[in-house]
């Protein structure tokens, strides 16, 4: 998708009307690592290294899954597996830091119990004795949720191209409400919201997240355990992590996330739940896309017309109440006048082309991911082989239960039909 000599410039001067989005899903991505690694300046704790030494330190050894178990069992906590990290699917660390705040309290006692002269052991045993791990750890795991619910939603089968717009301002606004002053987080285009200093809250106004909050009151009033409490140094070491990580990751999304894409705020149009379509909106897609709708003159005269009917027809009928988008569009092509004629076919031909435009590449990226896992198992793979499995595989990636199918005797028959013509001809290869 770049810019110079990519697959995208060489598409596009073939056909100059292709549309392409690129992934709002890794830009989400990109902007939560991206307030990670300022904030990591900062507090001086490479949480990801931390997660992954913690899996390895376990994972190598029975013997000290079972201390960990014991000491679990003494601080009253459930022992459960730590979770591993991969660095290159980044938001999988949310996942990690949940587990690890789940066993806390067994994990601090086993590393302050424990003797080991390695490397590893030291870091984590200094990482778990530091009363601002716990809080790094809940601040994250109060803050990542954010993405991966972004995230998810992307990951749709379903069109969200209609609502995608309004979806990245929401995200961003999320974000932004967490450390700027209320009055710069006002309107609809957070995207133009300014994050300087003097426009951010004052420490103890910024959101943290509830349980980090409460840990951080503890910490800060704890006289039993002076080695345990904060000092006044090292809460201003965790609200400049926390600053830095929203700050960072807001402004990589203002800069990064599709705002001013007019195919995105054009396509709200489609959105059934607004009961609207301005002919403006529909007038951009037959422009932007007039070698694929091809409307003459007499049937751009017709669209507006139906964008007009169409407005006093929603409201009427209220028909958006009870179907998903498709249905109510599928519904609407069959909506005939009084003489018989199909009320509004251009409409909803042009509301067809917006449906089908992408909304990320997570589909894709499913399926490198998939072409990925079976080809570096087997290395060997002839290529049909290979795409005979990623066709099988593509196909079965909805709900359905394959354990529990049971085929036909005409399926098995063929099967094994196909597997001796198979064998034959691999034998006769082999001869």
């Amino acid at each position: 998708m770049g810019k110079r000599n990519s697959i995208y410039e060489k598409m596009k001067e073939k056909n100059p009307s292709m549309y392409t989005l690129g992934c709002p899903c890794h830009i989400a991505h990109n902007a939560a690592k991206k307030g990670y690694s300022e904030m990591r300046k900062i507090i001086g704790l490479d949480i990801e290294d931390l997660m992954v030494d913690l899996f390895y330190w376990f994972k190598r050894s029975q013997i000290r899954k079972k201390e960990l178990q014991e000491f679990c069992e003494f601080c009253d906590t459930e022992y459960k597996k730590v979770l591993k990290h991969v660095p290159v699917h980044w938001l999988s660390l949310e996942l990690a830091i949940i587990r690890t705040l789940k066993l806390y309290e067994g994990l601090k006692s086993y590393f302050a119990s424990s003797e080991d002269s390695s490397a590893q052991f030291k870091r984590l045993r200094v990482a778990f004795a530091d009363p601002l791990t716990e809080l790094h750890l809940l601040f994250l795991q109060a803050m990542l949720p954010l993405f991966t619910e972004f995230n998810l939603t992307l990951q749709k089968d379903e069109p969200c191209i209609y609502f995608l717009h309004d979806h990245l301002c929401k995200f961003l606004s999320k974000l932004l409400r967490r450390f700027v002053t209320p009055g710069m987080v006002s309107g609809t285009k957070p995207y133009e919201y300014n994050t300087a200093h003097e426009f951010q809250l004052e420490n103890k106004e910024l959101y943290i997240g509830f349980s980090t909050k409460q840990a951080l009151i503890k910490l800060q009033k704890d006289t039993y355990l002076p080695n345990h409490s904060l000092s006044d140094h090292k809460t201003q070491i965790f609200y400049n992590g926390a600053r830095a990580f929203l700050n960072a990751s807001a402004m990589y999304l203002q800069q990064k996330l599709p705002f001013n894409d007019r195919v995105l705020q054009n396509s709200q149009f489609v959105d059934i739940s607004r009961g609207q379509a301005t002919f403006g909106q529909v007038e951009y897609f037959c422009a932007r896309f007039s070698e694929t709708l091809q409307l003459s003159a007499s049937a751009m005269d017709c669209l507006f017309d139906q964008c007009q009917d169409f407005q006093s027809y929603v409201k009427d009928k209220y028909l958006y109440q009870s179907v998903d988008v498709v249905t109510f569009w599928s519904n609407l092509m069959d909506v005939t006048d009084c003489n018989g004629h199909k009320r509004f076919d251009k409409l909803c031909k042009v509301a067809f082309l917006v449906l089908v435009l992408p909304h990320s590449n997570s589909g894709e990226e499913q399926v490198f991911s998939i072409i990925k896992e079976n080809k570096t198992m087997r290395s060997a793979m002839q290529n049909n082989m290979l795409s005979s499995l990623l066709s099988c595989k593509i196909n079965s990636l909805d709900d359905t239960k394959w354990f529990q199918y049971v085929p036909s005797k005409e399926i098995k028959k063929r099967a094994k039909s196909v597997t001796k013509v198979y064998n034959n001809l691999h034998a006769s290869k082999k001869n």
